[in-house]
């Protein structure tokens, strides 16, 4: 349970200290020795206790404005279905990519490309529309220093500069709605072509 936690949380001795009090508070323990003396494995609800954790560090409206966007000036952005049973656009493609397993700070362009792939079902965003979409969202959270999509260097690489703003993407809840709920939703595994387009 211990190795889960400090995984999740990147072996951050900083992020370790605020997902202690969650665990006891969760348990209703005082003392985080207490919960491997007297606390079996599976009496733990981790998800719960890392999203809970999570809302300790408020990036609601960073994310937000980073799951929509710049404002869409003419034909409306092409949607994708994805494997959390949403329709979203090439933001919420990248932002899904961006928090799952195994959790990393830096991701070059193929790597996430590959995420991308992963969390889409059937079509996927062409990489013009990946790269355009990674440098707003740069822009986005150039102000609070969080994450920044670096083209300088031979590799195109996003990188995220804040652990807690990549702890609160992967594990808040409020990073959920932002999609368009399928109903119901798509089986994972079920052909593109098959369906008609939304």
């Amino acid at each position: 349970m211990i190795a889960r936690l400090a995984r999740n949380a990147c072996r951050s001795p900083q992020l370790m200290q605020r997902i202690s009090p969650s665990v006891c508070n969760s348990l209703n323990v005082t003392r985080a020795n207490d919960v491997t003396k007297y606390v079996a494995d599976d009496e733990i609800d981790i998800p719960n206790i890392l999203a809970i954790t999570a809302t300790s560090a408020d990036f609601k409206m960073l994310v937000e404005a980073m799951h929509t966007g710049p404002k869409i000036r003419g034909q409306e952005r092409n949607k994708f279905y994805l494997t959390d049973g949403t329709l979203g656009d090439v933001y919420r493609c990248i932002l899904l990519a961006i928090k799952q397993d195994a959790l990393l700070m830096e991701l070059p362009y193929a790597i996430l490309m590959d995420r991308i792939r992963s969390v889409c079902i059937g079509d996927v965003p062409v990489g013009r529309s990946v790269t355009e979409a990674c440098g707003q969202i740069s822009l986005i959270a150039s102000a609070d220093r969080t994450a920044e999509f670096e083209t300088g260097a031979d590799v195109e690489t996003f990188q995220v500069a804040d652990l807690y703003w990549l702890f609160y993407l992967r594990f808040s809840n409020n990073t959920s709605p932002h999609g368009s709920r399928l109903s119901p939703p798509l089986p994972i595994g079920l052909k593109h072509d098959s369906l008609q387009r939304q």
